[in-house]
Formats: structure tokens, C-alpha cells, sequence
């Protein structure tokens, strides 16, 4: 049944009430509406989400992100490899664990077929039942030849000569590793006959072709109950035009006035756009429809927090989210913020980074973020320096986390030569990055003598942003200092006391070079 037969039969159940109330004046009925309508939906959307796995290699990630960002705008989440990952659980419980998921969205591509983990997912999936039934495969450009028996043959030679490498590795080094590798490439290579054989006769699609077609592929293997309605949904989010698109939706939610993807869409973009009073409203609705939509507490909680300062109700918000789901990694890793960075309460920013990051060990953000916790709050110099370093490890193109390891390399462990190549990793990854170019120039000049270097991240610094006070201060010391440059000195402390007038350390500077070169 869909949105549209539950208001005509709860017209007609109204209208049939009103009837009998007339009918029979003795009776007396205290129904509430709201809450038959609501019963109803709810039986309506039970099975909205279905735990869907997608499986991909990293070298696809771009194509996995794009699908996820699809789903997550209207509060869908899939499960992704690296986010349910549990903490300290190996990769082979967790493999394993996959064939308990209900769907399994299968991005296939050249590098998929050559993943040792990837394809370990497959053999793992091959002895699930109702195989057919519960996968969709994606095939990528450079996977399509793999249709035609003779072009299989290159990955049958591949996993021949992985084994052959599992095997030497074996009889140098037998350990539990080893013979696990060896398990592993064994099983993947006696499974890829019936691998193949099952995803010929699977109905394949390609990324564009199932994009194009609002997923229609994807919601039919599923199953929901009202595909046709989220199809419809994600239709309009195709819409470039905002004023138009916006135009859709509300014609969408008139169409469908109870549907809580509507709503959370209208919220999203809302949110988006910084329209935060109409955002608010919206995700509200979402939550009045389906009180146990996590998504929508979650994206609540951060409005509230960031345009509204309100942060008990964010906080409400995102405890909320983390009841429903106490594996769902982000309202953990909100909540931490919030407690760190505005309620002072850090022993439990602590444990909810913590908590985030068993749920999901490769979070980039969690990990800086609790090293920082752990630098300013707890003294813990080495669990701050452990954890920059696994954000890193997460995230190799993280800048935030480079510049926050160099400070503490540099002020905890006087690791000057650490701190040096830890910014520059920062600064190669965001050149715009005036902090880092500062820093840099600050220890060039102090620890390895290098005047010249240090001028060039000085000038970088507040050419980046003209108004940096530290990086005319800075620059201002290394002229007078180093280079007895006294007028272009002059010139940077008086910009730094122009932008600010209270800046302390610049007006003490120009007031000596004054008394000294200037009367």
C-alpha cells in the first residue's frame, strides 16, 4: 500500500467513524487520527532500510562515495567496509559477518578482481543462500570484458601466481599470516569459476546506467515498499536548479505528505543552503513522522550546535541517534565535539571518540580530533602522537592532521627534524595553509638556522591572508633580527598593529626597534 491509499483509507475510516458516531449517539470514540495514520506509515516503511553492504575496491572509492552521498542525502546509509570495521576484530570476523547482511551492492572493477580483500568478500558471499537474490553487481569500464570466458583467463593467472607467492611466503615464515594468505588466495582461486558463472547470469548494470535510472535496479533487488516513491525523491534531487528543485519537493511532500525522506531532503538542502530556521522545521517533521529516524536526529543536532548555539537540545539530539543505533559512528563523534569544544565535559568527549572510532577505526577526523583532546586536556603527549599518526595512516592526504602532529613533535618531543617534514607534508597537500607556512617559518628560522627558507613561509603566510598579525610579527623579527632589514621590520610590526591595535608583542617589538634604529 502507499502513501496516497493511506490518507483515502483513512478518509474513508474517518468518514465511516463520523457515520456510526451519528448512527449510534452512545457510543463514545476517543480515536486519535494522528496516531492511526501514524501505525500505518510506520507498517508501511518497517523495511525501509535494509542492512546494504557495498563492497568495492579503493581504487573505485570515487564511485562508492557518489552513491553513498546519493543515499545519505535522503537519510539512507549503506555499510561500507571501512566504516563498520569493527574495533580489534580481524578482518576475517568481519568478512565473515558480511553474508549476514541483507544486500550487497558489488562495485566490480579491474582492481576489485585482483583485491585479495575484496574478492575474499565474494567467496565469503558465495556461500550465502539466496545468492542471486541478494546481490546487485556494478561493472566498471575496465571490468567488462570479463563476460567472455576467454578474457577471464588473465584473473585465473593472476590468483595462480598470488598463490604461488602465498606459498613462498609460507615456507619462509609459517606463521598464523602466512598460512592465512595462503587460505585465502587458495580459496579465492578455487571460487572464481562459479564467481564468474554466478555474475554472468546476474542482471549487471553499470554505475551510469543505474544513476540514470534513479537506482531503479537497486530499489527492486531490495525490495522497498515504496521505491517508487524514493525514486521519484532522488528524481528531483537531479534537479540543478535550486529555486526549481525546492519547487519539486514541496510538490513531492503535497503528493506525499508524510514521508520522512521528503522532509529529511528539505532539511538537507535547507541546511545546506544556511537557510538553518527552515532546516530546523524540516528535520523536525522528519523526526514527527518517524521518531526513530537517527539520521535526522544526528543532522539536528548539528544545526542546533553550529547555527543555533543551543547545546543541551544538540546534545539530546545526538544521545538520541546513538540510542537507536549505538553503531552509528557520527552522532558519537558530534557528540564528542560538543562536549570537548563546548560543555568542558572531557572524559566523556573521550569515551564517544572512542566509541566512533570502534565503530569505524579509519575515521580520519576522530582520530586528530581525539589526539588534540588527549594533547590539551590530558597531557597524554604519546596517546595524542599515536593518534595523529593513524589519521594519517586513514587519511594519507589529511593536512590537519600533518600540521597537528609537526606542533606536537615540535613543543612536546623537541623533534625538530619530525615537525620540519610534517609540515611540509601538510603545506604539499594545502599550499594555502597560512598557519602551516608560518610555523614552518618560525622553526626554520629558530632550530635550523635557515633565514632564507624561513622569509619564504613568512611572506607565504600573509600572502595567503594579508591580515595574519603572527605573520607580519614573525617577519618582522626575522628583518631586524637577522637580516638588520630595520624599515621593512618596521613596515611589517606596524601592519600588525594596524590590523590589531592590541597585539602586545608587536607593539613592544616596534617600540625597541624605534628606540634603537630610529631616534
Amino acid at each position: 500500500m502507499n502513501q496516497s491509499n493511506i490518507h483515502l483509507a483513512i478518509r474513508s475510516l474517518k468518514m465511516g467513524i463520523l457515520f456510526l458516531s451519528k448512527r449510534l449517539k452512545y457510543v463514545k470514540f476517543t480515536t486519535n487520527f494522528s496516531q492511526i495514520h501514524r501505525k500505518l506509515v510506520f507498517h508501511m516503511t518497517d523495511n525501509l532500510n535494509p542492512n546494504i553492504f557495498l563492497s568495492y575496491s579503493w581504487a573505485n572509492a570515487n564511485i562508492a562515495d557518489e552513491i553513498d552521498k546519493d543515499f545519505a542525502n535522503i537519510g539512507i546509509p549503506f555499510k561500507r567496509d571501512i566504516r563498520d570495521l569493527e574495533y580489534r576484530t580481524s578482518i576475517k570476523e568481519f568478512m565473515q559477518q558480511i553474508g549476514k547482511s541483507d544486500y550487497v551492492l558489488m562495485i566490480i572493477s579491474n582492481e576489485y578482481l585482483r583485491s585479495l580483500n575484496c574478492m575474499y568478500e565474494v567467496t565469503e558471499l558465495l556461500n550465502t543462500h539466496e545468492f542471486e537474490k541478494r546481490i546487485l553487481p556494478l561493472i566498471t569500464d575496465n571490468a567488462t570484458s570479463i563476460f567472455h570466458p576467454l578474457n577471464q583467463d588473465v584473473y585465473y593467472d593472476y590468483w595462480l601466481d598470488e598463490k604461488k607467492k602465498a606459498d613462498k611466503l609460507q615456507r619462509k615464515h609459517t606463521n598464523e599470516v602466512s598460512i592465512e594468505y595462503v587460505k585465502k588466495c587458495q580459496n579465492i582461486r578455487d571460487n572464481l569459476p562459479k564467481f564468474f558463472q554466478k555474475i554472468t547470469d546476474l542482471n549487471v548494470s553499470t554505475y551510469k546506467k543505474l544513476k540514470n535510472e534513479n537506482y531503479r535496479a537497486l530499489f527492486k533487488i531490495i525490495g522497498f515498499n515504496d521505491e517508487k516513491i524514493i525514486e521519484e525523491l532522488i528524481r528531483t534531487l537531479k534537479i540543478e536548479d535550486a529555486e526549481e528543485r525546492d519547487m519539486a519537493l514541496e510538490e513531492f511532500l503535497k503528493t506525499y505528505p508524510n514521508n520522512r525522506y521528503g522532509f529529511f531532503q528539505r532539511a538537507y538542502l535547507a541546511h545546506q543552503a544556511n537557510q538553518n530556521k527552515k532546516a530546523k522545521k524540516y528535520y523536525e517533521e522528519a523526526i514527527r513522522v518517524d521518531p526513530k529516524y537517527k539520521e535526522a536526529h544526528n543532522n539536528l543536532g548539528l544545526l542546533l550546535k553550529d547555527h543555533f548555539l543551543d547545546f543541551e537540545k544538540a546534545k539530546f539530539h545526538y544521545e538520541e541517534a546513538i540510542r537507536l543505533d549505538p553503531k552509528y559512528d557520527k552522532p558519537h563523534y558530534n557528540l564528542a565535539l560538543l562536549l570537548g569544544n563546548n560543555l568542558a565535559k572531557f572524559n566523556e568527549a573521550k569515551f564517544h571518540y572512542e566509541q566512533a572510532l570502534k565503530i569505524t577505526p579509519h575515521h580520519a577526523k576522530a582520530r586528530n580530533s581525539l589526539g588534540s583532546l588527549l594533547k590539551t586536556h590530558f597531557s597524554d603527549f604519546e596517546g595524542a602522537k599515536m593518534n595523529y599518526e593513524k589519521a594519517i595512516i586513514s587519511n594519507p592526504k589529511y593536512f590537519k592532521a600533518f600540521y597537528n602532529l609537526a606542533l606536537l613533535l615540535k613543543n612536546e618531543f623537541s623533534d625538530f627534524e619530525g615537525a620540519r617534514i610534517n609540515y611540509e607534508h601538510a603545506i604539499n597537500i594545502e599550499p594555502e595553509y597560512g598557519k602551516a607556512h608560518n610555523n614552518l617559518g618560525s622553526l626554520l628560522e629558530n632550530h635550523f638556522l635557515d633565514f632564507d627558507g624561513a622569509k619564504k613561509h613568512y611572506e607565504q603566510s600573509i600572502k595567503i591572508d594579508p591580515r595574519y598579525t603572527k605573520g607580519h610579527n614573525n617577519l618582522g623579527e626575522l628583518f631586524e633580527k637577522h637580516f638588520s632589514d630595520f624599515n621593512r621590520a618596521r613596515f611589517h610590526y606596524e601592519e600588525a598593529l594596524r590590523i590589531d591595535p592590541k597585539f602586545g608583542l608587536a607593539s613592544k617589538n616596534l617600540k625597541k626597534l624605534i628606540e634603537k634604529h630610529f631616534n
